[in-house]
């Protein structure tokens, strides 16, 4: 039986967990074209379905850049309207992959490849992102709120 301690760690880890996942969210729903909030529903009902069926501990599950790479073509040739069968569909393989333990394949792709991966899909949002800044005096303007981001990621 759990405690009142393990009860208010497992709230504030849900939390702090929740509140980390928000930016990227948004931003893959950016990147895949689709309205922040569908980004955000989506991460809701992924962390839903992730706490009822997950089997690790610590396992955070959110939408992925990888998802959301392929979804922005989709939803750009067929319309965001195609989006729920996508997810339906990937579903439906994930389930299927693991119920056929194929998930230990990923032994097999070394860790440089990953780490490029990693990388190219770094590169990939930073590209989808830099659009936002296309006008150089607001983003020179310490006053507008692309320069504020400018300048606070330069500091960071």
């Amino acid at each position: 039986k759990m405690s009142n301690q393990k009860y208010l760690t497992a709230i504030t880890a849900g939390l702090a967990v929740s509140l980390a996942m928000v930016p990227g969210a948004v931003s893959f729903s950016f990147l895949a074209g689709v309205s922040p909030l569908v980004g955000l529903w989506t991460t809701v009902v992924l962390g839903f379905f992730a706490a009822a069926f997950g089997g690790r501990a610590g396992i955070c599950s959110s939408a992925s850049g990888a998802c959301s790479v392929v979804v922005a073509a989709l939803s750009s040739s067929h319309g965001p309207g195609y989006l729920a069968g996508c997810a339906a569909l990937s579903g439906l393989l994930q389930i299927g992959a693991g119920a056929f333990g194929i998930g230990k394949m990923i032994r097999l792709v070394p860790h440089p490849v990953m780490l490029g991966f990693v990388n190219g899909l770094a590169l990939v949002l930073l590209k989808a992102q830099l659009t936002h800044f296309q006008d150089a005096g607001k983003f020179l303007s310490l006053f507008a709120p692309e320069g504020l981001a400018a300048y606070g990621c330069a500091i960071l």
